[in-house]
C-alpha cells in the first residue's frame, strides 16, 4: 500500500510542477517533504474498508512564491 501512496504523491507533485507558472501568476513552486506519518488503522481514511491494516502516509508542503 505504501508504494501506491508514494506513486500517487509523485504523480500529484509532477502535475503541480507542470502547471504553467506564468499563466497562474506564480514565480516559483517549491514542493517540500514535511515528514511521514504511520497509522495503525487505515479504515480512518477508508470507512468500512481495511480495518486494522497499518498505513504509512507522506506529508507534503507547498510554498508558492509570487510577486
Amino acid at each position: 500500500m505504501t508504494m501506491r501512496v508514494a506513486f500517487l504523491a509523485a504523480v500529484c507533485a509532477a502535475a503541480l510542477g507542470a502547471l504553467p507558472a506564468a499563466a497562474a501568476g506564480v514565480d516559483r513552486l517549491y514542493i517540500l517533504d514535511c515528514g511521514h506519518i504511520s497509522a495503525a488503522d487505515e479504515s480512518r481514511w477508508t470507512p468500512g474498508l481495511n480495518v486494522g491494516v497499518p498505513i504509512d502516509l507522506s506529508d507534503n508542503c507547498y510554498l508558492v512564491h509570487h510577486a
